[in-house]
């Protein structure tokens, strides 16, 4: 049976070096150029605009040229501007819903169809928001051509490569700045390469920020298990990151306790971490499926790691059809929230893992929408869920007390742009201590309060509930 794989990168800093990577070795060439021409006339390698909120300027051209003998047809996009995961700008791929900074840049067109050895210039705008903060900001033009790609087959597996570009489009609005990131959490996971730590931050200040570096130090029991160096590279505004660090040779037993520290300087200030993980139950059956030690689970509970990939299975495809039958952000009902909730709460409780709970009031607004409105904030692991009419609960596993207020904050701070009445957010961690039963009765309460608090003060403060799963 032939195999094929579809393989697309996009390779862009923010200092302006545009550049191709092809999927396979053999790839050829990449058939357009492309070149960056600002307002002023100049030649670059990324747009620089600044302007007023609510202002429309002028970045330039963006100048197509098609190297082949074919015509082609090249399709453009804006996309989000990101930091990857080890530091350094990247951007988000075509077809997503632009957002944000992404959204405030405006090209005259979207398809180029190009004759062979000919060129085009499209002109480049920017429109930034209305209500936007002083600062800088980051998006990008994702530059492809149009068809299947290049395929080449080896043996019995077929490799068709997409080249894109993406050329970046920094944005900045006149005013004070205030450089600053915060570590905020950290945690494990047992992964086929090894034990995987991750240090978890954002740039929430308003400025891009470059030669970041820092330090991460590992240890256990008063030994130092791992010590790994953080960077230098850029940390783009209002992106988080959740850092890498592998100890391959590492193999814990169920309860092992690491404390994370980790030191991150940038220009401007220093942000510092000291946390506790721990390595869980169902992390030591991961380890054991990877080749790891048995584990010494009583009673025949060995089963438990098939039972939950097949589990995991299944929640996979259920999503996928989910999102095909609703279509993005739609999550789920209350009624599959009551037979997920127990589950994530006893996963939670036998991994050690911390889980944390948004609360959404509607606020008026249609849940189906409001789910959409806040899809941009949420991780590939929050699962959203409709409460009725009343509004969404976010489940975030593997989500300490800190992250889960910071999502929050970030939830809010999106409703807001979107609402001249703010949006109250009630956030519940350290969720696995209670009940689904509990949880249930806050989501209630919460979001009715919720509701109440945003009407009254325009969604300045963060709502309570009256029962004992309250914000920690």
């Amino acid at each position: 049976m032939r195999r094929s794989a579809i393989t697309a990168t996009i390779a862009a800093t923010l200092a302006g070096a545009l550049a191709c990577a092809p999927s396979a070795p053999a790839a050829p060439g990449p058939p357009v150029s492309v070149r960056v021409v600002s307002a002023a006339g100049t030649t670059g390698n990324y747009f620089q605009v600044s302007a007023q909120p609510g202002q429309l300027a002028s970045a330039g051209k963006l100048m197509l040229r098609n190297l082949s003998d074919q015509p082609l047809t090249v399709l453009l996009d804006p996309v989000q501007g990101l930091t990857s995961s080890t530091l350094g700008s990247a951007y988000g791929v075509r077809g997503t819903k632009a957002s944000g900074p992404a959204s405030w840049v405006v090209l005259s067109q979207r398809r180029v169809v190009l004759a062979p050895h000919r060129g085009a210039g499209v002109p480049v705008s920017v429109r930034m928001g209305a209500r936007v903060n002083p600062g800088d900001y980051l998006a990008g033009i994702g530059v492809q051509t149009g068809g299947a790609g290049n395929v080449q087959v080896h043996g019995n597996v077929a490799i068709s490569s997409i080249q894109r570009y993406a050329v970046g489009v920094e944005m900045t609005v006149p005013g004070p700045r205030h450089p600053h990131i915060q570590l905020f959490g950290a945690n494990l996971d047992r992964k086929p390469a090894g034990v995987t730590f991750s240090i978890e931050g954002r740039n929430d200040g308003n400025v891009i920020l470059q030669n970041v570096h820092g330090q991460a130090t590992i240890s256990s029991g008063g030994h130092v298990v791992a010590q790994r160096p953080m960077g230098p590279g850029t940390f783009v505004t209002g992106t988080s990151i959740a850092y890498p660090i592998l100890v391959p040779n590492l193999q814990p037993t169920v309860g092992t306790a690491y404390r994370v520290r980790a030191s991150l300087r940038y220009p401007g200030g220093t942000a510092q971490l000291s946390k506790v993980v721990r390595f869980g139950q169902i992390d030591a059956e991961r380890q054991q499926a990877y080749g790891g030690p048995a584990v010494n689970s009583g009673g025949g509970s060995n089963h438990l790691l098939p039972i939950l990939l097949i589990a995991a299975v299944a929640a996979c495809l259920a999503a996928l059809w989910v999102r095909r039958r609703r279509g993005p952000g739609a999550g789920s009902g209350i009624g599959a929230l009551q037979k997920a909730l127990p589950g994530e709460i006893a996963n939670a409780r036998a991994s050690g893992e911390p889980l944390s709970v948004t609360l959404v009031p509607a606020n008026g607004s249609n849940p189906r929408e409001l789910a959409a409105g806040i899809r941009g904030c949420l991780r590939l692991r929050d699962k959203v869920f409709r409460l009725s009419r009343s509004g969404l609960m976010v489940v975030s596993p593997d989500t300490t007390p800190e992250a889960g207020q910071l999502l929050a904050a970030e939830i809010r701070r999106q409703l807001s742009r979107g609402r001249e009445n703010g949006a109250a957010v009630v956030s519940v961690t350290n969720a696995s201590e209670y009940s689904a039963e509990d949880l249930l009765q806050a989501a209630t309460a919460g979001a009715d309060r919720g509701t109440a608090r945003s009407q009254a003060d325009n969604g300045g403060g963060q709502a309570s509930t009256d029962n004992k799963a309250q914000s920690r």
